[in-house]
């Protein structure tokens, strides 16, 4: 039987304006929450990626140099 490969897409892009704020830094389970759900999906998921704005690319690049 072929292994059908899964991939995970963490949805981090959105600009907040109704909240005011960016959703995903807010902490859970001590962590913001889009590292939380990065690392769920990247347990089931052959390769997991973050959907971002192009603003925020700088940001998510420090992030993974200390991943």
């Amino acid at each position: 039987m072929n292994k059908t490969e899964l991939y995970g897409l963490v949805l981090a892009g959105g600009k907040s304006t109704r909240m005011g704020t960016d959703k995903g830094a807010i902490t859970y389970h001590n962590i913001p929450q889009r590292e939380y759900l990065y690392n769920l999906l990247a347990q089931v998921c052959s390769k997991t990626y973050y959907s971002i704005r192009e603003d925020q690319k700088k940001n998510f690049l420090i992030l993974q140099m200390l991943l």
